[in-house]
């Protein structure tokens, strides 16, 4: 991206275009993704506002390789998390790799109200080890299709061990 002449503060408006917007934190996977199914090596358009200004810019995609971890949206929770490299490890000071890093977490969803944070860590998920990404989202899948009214995570926060309970629509009265 810097290479292509985008800065901190500039705003995507399409990419290669698809009009895209992320106002909130839960809406960047969608972008994320829409970038990472780009073919690498593959000249886009793209266009930004910058200080007011319309630019329209040629991006050409490379491979990320293993910086970052794969994102996944908990929409039913309200949450997205990510799995952890070793880059997160040292970044967000943890201990290990173990678990899924929460990167947003939408007011007044169920996962806002069991008290969970940005930069929190899942690691166990309804008593099973989430100790990745790919495990979480099996786990989270198969709980949201069984409507699972009430789950128990344990959370690693800011070097300290913490449970707390999301409890999901299905068990609040009047709704289904």
């Amino acid at each position: 991206a810097r290479k292509a002449g985008i800065r901190e503060g500039d705003i995507l408006l399409e990419y290669d275009g698809t009009p895209v917007s992320a106002r909130f934190d839960e809406e960047v996977p969608a972008v994320a993704r829409l970038i990472a199914d780009t073919e690498v090596g593959k000249t886009v358009k793209v266009s930004l506002l910058r200080n007011g200004i319309t630019l329209s810019l040629p991006l050409t995609t490379q491979e990320l390789g293993k910086l970052l971890g794969g994102d996944m949206e908990c929409k039913e929770w309200g949450l997205t998390v990510r799995g952890i490299t070793d880059q997160m490890m040292r970044d967000e000071q943890l201990p290990d790799k173990l678990g899924v890093l929460v990167t947003g977490v939408q007011e007044g969803t169920d996962a806002a109200q069991a008290g969970l944070q940005a930069h929190d860590v899942i690691r166990l998920l309804d008593n099973r080890d989430a100790a990745e990404l790919r495990t979480f989202e099996s786990i989270y899948a198969e709980l949201v299709t069984a409507k699972k009214p009430k789950v128990l995570l344990k959370v690693f926060r800011r070097g300290a061990v913490k449970y707390f309970v999301v409890k999901s629509a299905y068990e609040k009265p009047g709704l289904k």
